[in-house]
């Protein structure tokens, strides 16, 4: 496919274009990922060693791991803002963890909003 063709596609057709392209890429991967993954392994029997690739991934309860010093802020009030590992959590905070809807962390050098 060349800019020629491309440029006679609609939008609603670019956009299925490029949708397939990712999914495509993705497979790609993936694809790339196990076949290394299992090549791994296979040089890891040779030499009788034990290897696992779950590190790093997610519990299976779904819920992340939270480091003390990680800070939120509350999506609905900017002003409030938790610190993990200072004292017990607040309310909305703990409504939006038991929910799995946390927002990611602030970076350390944002500016800090007030501590609730």
């Amino acid at each position: 496919m060349n800019h020629e063709t491309l440029n006679t596609f609609t939008d609603p057709e670019l956009v299925q274009v490029i949708a397939a392209a990712q999914g495509l890429l993705q497979t790609r991967a993936e694809k790339r990922k196990n076949d290394a993954m299992e090549q791994i392994r296979q040089i890891a029997a040779t030499a009788q060693i034990t290897i696992s690739f779950d590190v790093g991934r997610k519990p299976k309860g779904g819920k992340a791991v939270m480091r003390a010093g990680e800070r939120f802020v509350n999506p609905a009030d900017a002003s409030q803002a938790y610190t993990v590992g200072k004292g017990k959590p607040p309310h909305w905070f703990a409504a939006l963890r038991d929910k799995n809807k946390l927002p990611a962390p602030v970076a350390f050098d944002a500016p800090k909003p007030k501590e609730t």
